[in-house]
């Protein structure tokens, strides 16, 4: 762990996780940046910015896993940017792409391919099975 306090930030190496209502993140190494609120009786609160996490970057939260190279994470708006091989699996279904856009609060996803025209979006949706597991 490194910490750099006149930039409001923290940089973790090394396999770390960070967990937030329900929502984890994995990686290879983790930039939480944050800003300072006061807290009373001469205390500093900080809440969480940004996060900023690179290498092998898995995003877990409730029925469904993404992953890809690096993920920029804004709590307050509730918005994930994953990029680099980018695969959301949900169940069976799964859909990949360059740049993925996830809104955790409405639930809404956009895919998208590279700039410069890289690889087609994919995705592959399949039945329930009608079981209940």
């Amino acid at each position: 762990m490194e910490s750099a306090s006149g930039e409001n930030l923290v940089r973790f190496s090394g396999h770390v996780e960070a967990r937030q209502e329900g929502l984890v993140i994995r990686a290879a190494e983790m930039d939480v940046h944050y800003r300072k609120a006061a807290g009373g009786e001469k205390r500093e609160k900080a809440a969480v910015d940004r996060i900023v996490a690179r290498g092998g970057v898995t995003l877990i939260r409730e029925g469904w896993v993404a992953t890809g190279r690096e993920l920029d994470y804004a709590p307050e708006r509730s918005t994930a940017v994953l990029t680099g091989d980018v695969q959301v699996r949900q169940g069976s279904n799964l859909v990949s792409g360059e740049r993925i856009v996830l809104d955790l609060k409405s639930g809404r996803t956009v895919v998208e391919r590279g700039e410069s025209g890289g690889k087609r979006v994919r995705a592959f949706f399949y039945p329930d099975s009608g079981e209940e597991k």
